[in-house]
């Protein structure tokens, strides 16, 4: 029912350029169209500068930062049943950051008799993680480079994806013998959480950085949208004398 609601938005909000957007600003939207390779009118003139990318500390900090991330959230999809199951006992049948990292050390401390409280911390500890991509790091591309951003989450993604790899395995490695080791698991993740933190703190950033910025080599795009926006302002004028 969620899904179908925010389709519903979608496709009342979304439009394919800022050009064609009615609710923000003639400046606004020279400063998107400025930033981004919407800018150019030749698409075959756009060049990445890759390695001002592979060599910028503030997209490591973000790369870095996504992955730890990442071992966390893959971690809970692929071996939370195994962990209900094993560590508190449920019936599977029956049956991520800084913030994140508090709940998950929480949850190597948890039995089977702290069955209830292991699924609360859980919760919310899944919970915050999707806080982390809805409004944390997974928005820093758009801000420290705007015309490069797919570029960049792409990069960061893949290296993202590692942790589903790695993950699965050490989780049966350390549980295949003693399913008591799952207080190691979620420690680990843990520190994992908090290295991703530290560096992203210290080298991280959301300020847009000198190699992304993309000059517009005439104003007609802007002429443009300052006409039309003329004469919309005109024709509301016009209504309202009406």
């Amino acid at each position: 029912a969620i899904g179908f609601f925010w389709a519903i938005l979608w496709i009342l909000i979304y439009v394919d350029s800022p050009d064609n957007h009615t609710y923000i600003s003639i400046i606004e939207k020279k400063i998107i169209l400025e930033n981004t390779q919407q800018s150019s009118n030749n698409n075959d003139r756009f060049h990445t500068p890759w390695r001002a990318i592979l060599t910028s500390s503030v997209c490591w900090a973000l790369f870095i930062m996504h992955t730890c991330s990442n071992w966390g959230t893959y971690t809970f999809l692929t071996s939370i049943p195994k962990y209900m199951d094993e560590a508190l006992g449920f019936d599977i049948k029956s049956a991520r950051s800084f913030l994140p990292a508090i709940f998950v050390l929480g949850l190597a401390f948890m039995t089977c008799q702290h069955k209830y409280t292991a699924v609360i911390l859980l919760t919310i500890g899944v919970g915050l993680t999707g806080c982390c991509f809805g409004g944390g790091f997974a928005l820093v591309p758009n801000d420290i480079a705007p015309a490069y951003a797919g570029i960049i989450f792409g990069i960061s993604n893949t290296f993202a994806t590692i942790p589903g790899i790695i993950s699965p395995y050490v989780v049966g490695a350390l549980t295949e013998k003693d399913p008591n080791n799952w207080s190691i698991i979620f420690f680990l993740c843990t520190i994992i959480y908090i290295i991703g933190l530290i560096i992203f703190l210290l080298f991280g950033s959301s300020e847009l950085q000198p190699w992304a910025i993309k000059q517009i080599e005439n104003n007609v795009l802007y002429d443009d949208l300052l006409s039309k926006q003329n004469n919309e302002t005109t024709e509301k004028i016009l209504n309202l004398e009406n």
